[in-house]
């Protein structure tokens, strides 16, 4: 009897080198432009909304502590900060506290020009009493100011407390 030969089927597998993929990357390339282009708008609106909504607190923030009142102690009458600062660390939190700061700082400085005015007044002939009374004043006043306004507190009574003594001593 012959013998009958098995066909056996011939596989070819090419190199994946040698495959054309020009197509997909050209599509990939394509859809990577996409995303990147769709990215950077909403990146954009990101950025525009930031801006509006950082405007608009800022806005509510400045408007709050304008119609907030600062108090005064009833012993001393020197002006207070209000009890309920918010502490966060929002655009709106920060911008509050700065006017209020602000605000306290001017009033500060209004009672410090009053005091020294009337301080030269009551002291105008004696140089050493107006020098001892300047300085016990400041430094009870530099005690009794919040910390975050004590430098520029200082430097503004420094300043205005000369320009007495200069007119008081130039009087003489």
């Amino acid at each position: 009897m012959a013998k009958i030969k098995t066909y056996q089927q011939s596989k070819l597998v090419t190199p994946a080198s040698r495959l054309d993929t020009t197509g997909i990357v050209r599509a990939g390339q394509a859809q990577s432009r996409s995303l990147l282009g769709i990215a950077r708008v909403a990146d954009q609106l990101g950025d525009i909304a930031y801006q509006r909504g950082e405007t608009e607190a800022l806005k509510k923030s400045a408007n709050d502590a304008q119609t907030t009142e600062l108090t005064r102690d009833p012993e001393t009458n020197q002006v207070r900060l209000p009890e309920n600062m918010p502490s966060g660390s929002r655009i709106y939190d920060e911008n509050f506290r700065k006017t209020i700061l602000a605000k306290y700082s001017t009033e500060l400085q209004v009672d410090i020009s009053r005091n020294l005015q009337e301080i030269g007044t009551d002291n105008r002939y004696d140089l050493e009493n107006y020098k001892t009374k300047t300085g016990e004043y400041r430094t009870s006043l530099l005690n009794s100011v919040d910390p975050r306004v004590q430098n520029s507190t200082a430097l503004y009574f420094d300043r205005l407390e000369r320009q007495y003594f200069n007119k008081i001593s130039d009087d003489h």
